[in-house]
């Protein structure tokens, strides 16, 4: 290392730098950093030693006393690597000294953490530990993303379990280093004002979310953002101080440093959190002070190594695996830095070092990739000065709704699956085809009961849910479908592609964001029947304003046979299209002479056979639900009423047409209006734009409208008349799919110039209408600890029935209550036996697996049995003997 100077970083130092001068260079080798960084390490330790072994922790300026170490590290960690971005401005020179000191310690950490100390001290045999997915996640760490749990180990520590607490400030660590050249790139004093608002912005952030009224809970990326925000001021004002130090010999002294600090502290004592801000610079100012300096001792400490980031990996674990095998330790903190420094000189002289080693050899490769990165930023530059001009085209748009459609597309997973699937597997198995007549003869859908059937086929063959896959496959197909239609409507030009793709995306996410979750998108049975439903209008609305032809009336018969046999509404839709296309037909003049049959039968037959296949599905329907009452029905006063009936259809069809699903909840009706005004507008303008000759729906604008409102009307007084209630969520989201269809329609004819204006106002406003998601995400992530438990309960499963032989299986169960994702259950848990009195769906799941005895499980249910505050949870499948986990964890120098 005499070639070169040593710049550490707190927890993770940089070294191999070189020095501007050998006044700097001897500037850096002298100094105290090292230790202070080795006495924030221990600090941790200390702070987490007394935690674990049940000890009272003392608070220190607000905070537990770990934290003040974890402080230090942040503030030495921003003035040190703002010098080496200052020193050499390269962004991959910079990346490869972060990733060279950071990565290599913490993935041998890791593997050790999860391939040595694992086996050895998990309490399950090491062929179950070694097939639990918690021994692989755990590798998840070295790609930062936090995870505490190793299968079996050290659950019954007051640390909940957690193998290595330690590793989750690495994340915000790193979030802060891409800062730093982001940040250089503004001018001196706006960099200065940079760093300072943001930390404080950060720390004011953090102070919300710890200490708000009724804070949300905001994850990111497995961290909680109140504990990462709360470091970022310590390393923004720690990088502040290495801008305005510079020249200034006397910046830092001592005794006002120690002053402003035991000033500072008392004022926390009596203030509390809202002193914060104060030590947000009081610390920094202190701890660079005295990192600055050269104590003949203290100085020398980093000829033995770096060991702080060594100390800091390996401390937690090592205090674990003490408290584990030594309960009565006598001095448990002690011990465990006597064994962690060890350690991490070992991790310092066999990893860390060997690996900044490796720097200098890498040079070619940073400099062909430092001139790949000057081109990028060149042309992302070039981007930049472009962007005025994208913003007044469809691309915006296009790129929201893309980025909000793989949002909701990354749940398709947590689809739902109940007992309907499990009774269509097991008849579809029994009987083969041959049970598509029957199902045909109750639900004379054949469209959507092909996709269904198909469906079944693959998973019986697959032996594997395959929800994701199929509701993936159903979204495309209907945006495939819908943007084919749009681009042989809409005549050659520049955005042509672009719209063709834009407006079916920016529907299709519209509904998404202004409607609950719902069966619509997220469950197959239903997706398999509505989706093609709620496309029909759609297609016919894109086909329809395109130039008349065959080919037009092929698609628009085709696309109206799909929605008629796919649905109740489907068919109710293609029925009031062909009664008001008949009505337009006949009030228009009969063409006269030769060959006017031909010419009528051309223009009504694409109509005419969707609307009598339509009819055929409603009357089968009809005769085949009359005399079915649903359980709980009768008893309302609406059932079973024709005249109550269509007058509650009448009054809920006005509400939904002047408000958006899912916004009704605290946002009234005129809110709701105007938001899906601005939708259309904008959605109109845009299809304007890639259609100069104008949009041509003439005569069939009516006929769109009047089939919309019949379909819809038909859905709600079926659901009134035959089940007393508003029903069911998956018509629901049908008719606000048509329902914005339809207020398209009304713009279109309303305003056939479009909206006035400067040409960037309507992408502008087509975004703007999907500010829905800004507080759709918390609904997204509402009951999302269920939304998995259910998930990993159906997951749970199927690997249990996967097992060979015939003997009990596991059904867990999805928790009560979870929304509309996946319905709750009310099953009695315990061991079943299939053919006596047992549930419905135990019965069917037995069925479907072939198991004669069902085990039913609560979804929070393990393999491993808890006492949790003196209530017993059994494992499932069941076992004697004592609990597996107890919580809290008795204290083992107790008796």
């Amino acid at each position: 290392m005499a070639a070169s100077s040593r710049v550490a970083v707190a927890g993770v130092a940089v070294a191999g730098l070189p020095a501007a001068d050998a006044s700097m260079r001897r500037r850096e080798r002298h100094n105290n950093f090292d230790a202070l960084r080795l006495f924030a390490a221990i600090v941790v330790i200390y702070g987490h030693g007394l935690d674990l072994s049940g000890q009272p922790v003392p608070g220190f300026w607000n905070g537990p006393f770990a934290r003040l170490g974890l402080d230090i590290f942040f503030c030495v960690s921003g003035y040190l690597v703002t010098q080496s971005w200052d020193r050499q401005p390269a962004a991959i020179e910079f990346a490869l000294k972060r990733a060279l000191r950071l990565l290599p310690g913490l993935f041998v950490c890791v593997l050790l953490t999860a391939f040595v100390l694992g086996p050895l001290m998990t309490t399950l045999p090491l062929g179950r530990y070694a097939l639990r997915w918690q021994s692989w996640s755990y590798l998840l760490n070295m790609a930062l993303y936090l995870q505490l749990y190793l299968p079996g180990v050290f659950t019954h520590l007051r640390g909940y379990g957690a193998v290595n607490g330690s590793l989750w400030s690495l994340l915000p660590e790193v979030l802060c280093y891409l800062t730093v050249p982001l940040l250089a790139r503004l001018r001196p004093r706006a960099r200065q004002v940079a760093l300072l608002g943001g930390g404080f912005a950060a720390g004011l952030a953090s102070i919300y979310l710890f200490h708000g009224t009724h804070p949300p809970v905001v994850e990111f990326y497995g961290l909680y953002l109140n504990y990462g925000l709360q470091e970022v001021p310590f390393f923004f004002v720690g990088a502040w101080l290495s801008l305005v130090d510079r020249g200034r010999d006397g910046f830092y002294r001592a005794d006002i440093a120690l002053g402003v600090f035991a000033a500072g502290y008392g004022v926390s004592t009596i203030y509390g959190w809202q002193a914060m801000p104060l030590e947000w610079v009081v610390l920094p100012y202190l701890v660079i002070g005295f990192g600055r300096m050269s104590l003949p001792v203290i100085g020398r400490i980093s000829a033995i190594g770096d060991l702080s980031y060594g100390t800091y990996l390996y401390a937690f674990p090592v205090q674990q695996l003490l408290l584990q095998l030594f309960p009565r330790l006598p001095f448990p903190i002690l011990a465990c830095v006597i064994v962690t420094l060890p350690i991490a000189w070992l991790s310092w002289h066999l990893v860390e070092r060997r690996a900044l080693l490796l720097r200098p050899r890498l040079g070619g490769l940073v400099t062909a990739l430092d001139r790949s990165a000057r081109q990028a930023d060149a042309w992302a530059m070039t981007g930049l000065r472009a962007t005025p001009g994208l913003l007044r085209t469809p691309v915006l748009p296009l790129a929201i709704g893309v980025l909000i459609l793989l949002v909701y597309g990354g749940q398709l997973q947590m689809g739902r699956w109940q007992t309907d699937e499990y009774r269509l597997l097991v008849n579809q198995r029994l009987w083969g085809w041959h049970i598509l007549p029957t199902r045909l003869s109750y639900s004379p859908r054949p469209f959507s009961e092909a996709l269904l059937f198909g469906y079944d086929w693959v998973v019986l063959h697959l032996r594997s849910p395959l929800i994701a896959p199929f509701l993936g496959a159903l979204w495309l197909a209907t945006l495939g479908a819908a943007s084919w239609a749009l681009f042989f409507a809409l005549p050659r030009g520049r955005w042509r592609i672009v719209v063709s793709l834009v407006l079916p995306v920016m529907l299709f996410v519209f509904v998404l964001v202004t409607n609950e979750v719902t069966e619509f998108f997220f469950w197959p049975v239903a997706a398999a029947a509505y989706m093609p439903t709620a496309l029909t209008p759609l297609l016919l609305l894109f086909l329809l304003s395109g130039p008349p032809g065959t080919t037009r009336d092929v698609a628009c018969c085709l696309a109206l046979l799909a929605g008629a046999l796919s649905s109740e509404m489907g068919a109710a839709f293609a029925v009031a299209f062909a009664a008001a296309a008949a009505v337009e037909a006949v009030s228009r003049p009969v063409p006269r002479g030769p060959g006017v049959v031909r010419t009528l039968v051309a223009r009504c037959l694409w109509w005419l056979l969707p609307g009598l296949a339509g009819l055929g599905v409603a009357v089968q329907l009809v005769r085949g639900r009359v005399h079915l009452v649903e359980y709980g029905s009768a008893a309302r006063s609406l059932t079973g009423h024709p005249v109550a009936s269509a007058i509650a259809a009448s009054q809920q069809m006005l509400r939904d047409l002047v408000g958006a699903a899912g916004l009704e909840g605290g946002v009234t009706w005129l809110p709701a209006l105007l938001l899906k005004l601005v939708f259309a507008v904008s959605l109109a303008t845009v299809w304007r734009w890639a259609s100069p000759g104008g949009i041509r729906l003439g005569r069939f604008a009516p006929v769109l409208a009047c089939a919309i409102l019949g379909s819809a009307f038909f859905s709600l007084y079926g659901a009134f008349l035959h089940y007393g209630l508003l029903c069911c969520e998956r018509q629901s989201t049908t008719r606000f799919w048509m329902f914005d269809v339809l207020a398209v329609i009304v713009v279109l004819v309303a305003l056939p110039r479009g909206l006035p204006g400067p040409r960037w106002l309507a992408p502008a406003l087509l975004s703007a209408s999907l500010a829905p998601m800004l507080w759709r995400i918390g609904g997204l992530r509402a009951d999302y600890d269920n939304l998995h438990f259910a998930t990993e309960a159906r997951m749970k499963t199927w690997v249990s029935a996967a097992k060979p032989g015939d003997g009990p299986m596991q059904l867990y169960l999805p928790p009560d209550g979870v929304g509309l994702l996946i319905r709750g259950t009310s099953e009695p848990v315990g061991r079943v036996r299939i053919g006596h009195d047992a549930p419905e769906m135990v019965e069917a799941a037995g069925q479907f697996f072939r198991r004669q005895v069902v085990d039913v499980c609560q979804p929070w249910q393990s393999e491993q049995s808890w006492l949790y505050y003196g209530r017993f949870i059994p494992a499932c499948p069941p076992h004697g003997g004592p609990p597996d986990r107890i919580y809290p964890t008795p204290d083992p120098t107790r008796h």
